[in-house]
């Protein structure tokens, strides 16, 4: 007994829509190059210049000219077969396939494509594999995306391990799977050539070119209006609605505007109207839609697609939007998409219809720029002055929309940051090292994308040191420890420790360390000058941060630069474990300590410490890991641990400090355990220079008010 049709596609998007939606999406946007590269050969060969298109037509430039339809050709033409070989590759990324398997599902994709389009029967034409296929490659990749996995789970527990080499084992695991794929693609499209002599996409645009055409005998607008829903509607999919549905453009509507030219018959509604007035500035009157993102968008990324995406919307292409948005599969894109063409469909019919522009009468390049079209097509400037109004009107009718999406796309990308940041803080608890962004699917793509942004926010000098004060036994304030903090514009705070990860990955580490420490010793400068507190700040750096051979110049460049006493400038060093075998950041360090800097050893208690470092003259000092610190009031290994870590450092004559502090009781406990200085929001959350000053300042007052037995300070005398 077969399931239903329906609860198969159901129970398909419940469990792998959202990845064949990220992969469909993912695959049109690694097209984007194939896409430029076709649209510039449509620009050089429809520009509206006179001399241009007579020189372009002439012998002398037939080998220019024909080699511009054959990168046009050579692209559209085979698009839909680009198509299902990119998304495909992306489904099985998002799944995470092991190579020999990917490899096999692609092909599979492409051998389904090859079956639903009928290739070797009479009803196969070339053009479904062109953009004109798009339909039928969007069959073959959800019979591949969805049997393949289902036949995969199946077959793989119950599939025997054979004493073969690993290809000839992976090509025989996935054989089961390929063929369920291709057998089913293949009894569909022979059931229906059986039953039709033709495609499932023939029959499919037959029968909506049939319900055109009934609606038509009864309105010719309603009609109109079926066809644009339809043809718009179409692009949520990634099907191009009017190469889909070329049988109603280029044969019905186009007969229509045949008898207009050659009769006197006014036919409003036909080809040249619909590209002239409803999708002026390309399908869903896209260039409307890249003006208001100029205007009023937010998101950068849709910034840049829509700049790169303007001159080709002059021309009525709006593949660079539509694939690079993307307005496919976009739930909130699409209802302007559909909607605009419609609000010019009508308006520009009862422009006509009211005589306020004539009839078109003569046939136009769908090419030809917007307003530059409306005067050509109508003969009137009129046709120019409609088209300016409702490009108009359509901008008002994206804005909104636009305006909800960059909402919306703020808020999906604020939460995969905050995973982001769940993965990194995972991997920093099982000591174990990560690569944000190589991470699969959305994540790395986030990783990526935040780094880009890292880099430019860091260049505008964007990021900025906050400071958190410490505190002796004897609640004596004794210096303040320098942390990096970074608000992204739309993510807010971001996880210091990603900051360095993300400045690492992306190869920019140096960079973002020599602001640290420039922006470190401009405080301490100001420290130096105008405060009557310690001066000391520590900063931090990482373990390849002295693997860089210009490390030691970095530090000096900075002192040099803000003119400090080096003194004042101690350094807090995390994961020395990259450092095992490189006696030459050793060095460095060693360096460092004889310039008057002193060195701190870092969330001491994390895997990547070592206690040989203890053993070396290096270091001033020891940080106790947070995860140490935070349960020490009811964990007793802890507090072994934190007691035997003092002896030591009292030993070696080294300070203990200990981080997160959080209130006087555990205070006590780590003072009480060996303790000699201390850090956390008990005292002080990070905050800037000038509040510094007032907390450390309020503090001593109140210490000193404790003192005298007073509870009040009058405002006159507080510290201004």
């Amino acid at each position: 007994m077969t399931l239903p049709r329906s609860f198969v596609i159901l129970f398909f998007m419940k469990e792998h829509g959202e990845n064949f939606k990220a992969a469909i999406v993912g695959g049109f946007t690694l097209l984007i190059p194939f896409v430029l590269l076709s649209v510039l050969s449509i620009l050089l060969l429809h520009i509206p210049n006179t001399t241009y298109l007579y020189w372009l037509h002439s012998r002398d430039a037939a080998l220019y000219c024909r080699f511009l339809n054959y990168l046009c050709d050579s692209i559209w033409g085979n698009f839909a077969l680009f198509v299902v070989m990119s998304v495909s590759w992306n489904y099985a990324a998002k799944l995470k396939m092991q190579i020999y398997r990917s490899i096999v599902f692609v092909f599979t994709a492409v051998v389904s494509l090859f079956a639903i389009s009928g290739v070797g029967t009479d009803a196969f034409s070339r053009e479904y594999f062109s953009n004109s296929g798009m339909f039928s490659a969007m069959v073959a990749l959800f019979l591949t995306c969805s049997v393949f996995g289902a036949v995969t789970k199946l077959v793989d527990p119950h599939f025997p391990t054979l004493r073969v080499s690993r290809q000839f084992s992976a090509a025989m695991r996935n054989t089961i799977p390929f063929l369920a794929v291709v057998l089913l693609s293949a009894f569909i499209e022979v059931s229906v050539y059986q039953l039709t002599g033709g495609t499932l996409q023939s029959e499919v645009s037959i029968i909506l070119t049939n319900a055109v055409e009934s609606v038509a005998n009864i309105s010719p607008l309603l009609a109109a209006v079926l066809y644009e829903t339809v043809c718009m509607a179409l692009w949520f999919f990634g099907i191009h609605g009017q190469n889909f549905l070329y049988v109603i453009n280029d044969g019905f509507y186009t007969s229509f505007l045949v008898n207009n030219i050659t009769s006197l018959p006014d036919n409003i509604i036909n080809t040249a109207f619909f590209n002239t007035f409803c999708v002026c500035g390309g399908s869903g009157a896209a260039l409307a839609l890249i003006v208001s993102i100029f205007l009023f968008g937010k998101n950068k990324t849709s910034k840049t697609v829509a700049k790169i995406g303007f001159l080709p919307g002059l021309f009525n292409i709006s593949e660079i939007v539509t694939y690079g948005i993307p307005t496919v599969f976009n739930h909130i894109l699409i209802i302007p998409f559909i909607g605009a063409p419609l609000v010019n469909l009508l308006i520009a019919y009862g422009a006509t219809e009211f005589g306020f522009v004539p009839v078109i009468r003569q046939n136009i390049n769908w090419a030809v720029p917007i307003f530059i079209s409306g005067y050509v097509a109508t003969n009137s400037i009129n046709g120019t002055i409609l088209q300016l109004f409702l490009f108009v009107l359509d901008i008002i009718i994206y804005t909104p929309f636009v305006r909800i999406l960059d909402t919306y796309d703020e808020s999906k990308f604020t939460e995969r940051v905050r995973l982001l940041e769940a993965e990194l803080i995972n991997a920093e608890e099982e000591v174990r090292d990560i690569d944000l962004s190589k991470l699969p699917g959305a994540l790395g793509e986030t990783a990526r994308t935040l780094t880009f942004d890292l880099h430019n926010d860091l260049s505008a000098n964007y990021l900025y040191m906050a400071y958190q004060a410490q505190y002796d036994t004897d609640e004596e304030y004794m210096g303040a420890e320098a942390l990096l903090r970074w608000e992204h514009e739309t993510a807010g705070h971001i996880y210091p420790p990603m900051i360095i990860k993300l400045a690492t990955e992306g190869g920019f580490l140096y960079e973002l360390e020599s602001y640290i420490f420039d922006s470190t010793c401009r405080g301490i400068k100001f420290l130096e000058q105008h405060g009557d507190i310690s001066c000391k700040v520590s900063a931090n750096i990482t373990g390849i941060s002295a693997i860089n051979p210009y490390f030691v110049e970095m530090i000096e460049d900075a002192v040099k630069k803000n003119d400090i006493n080096p003194n004042n400038l101690w350094i807090e060093l995390t994961e020395q474990a990259v450092m095992n075998s490189n006696p030459a950041a050793m060095q460095r360090l060693r360096k460092t300590r004889e310039n008057g800097h002193k060195l701190l050893i870092d969330d001491f208690g994390m895997g990547h410490t070592s206690i040989d470092y203890l053993k070396t003259d290096l270091f001033d000092g020891v940080k106790l890991d947070g995860r140490l610190t935070r349960d020490v009031l009811s964990d007793e290994t802890n507090r072994q641990i934190i007691s035997s870590v003092a002896q030591m450092c009292k030993d070696m004559n080294m300070i203990l400090i200990a981080e997160y502090v959080e209130n006087s009781e555990q205070r006590d406990k780590l003072q009480s355990l060996g303790g000699d200085a201390f850090q956390g929001y008990l005292f002080s959350k990070p905050v800037s220079l000038g509040e510094l000053f007032e907390l450390v300042d309020k503090r001593k007052r109140e210490k000193e008010a404790k003192k005298a037995g007073k509870t009040d300070i009058p405002r006159s005398k507080r510290h201004r």
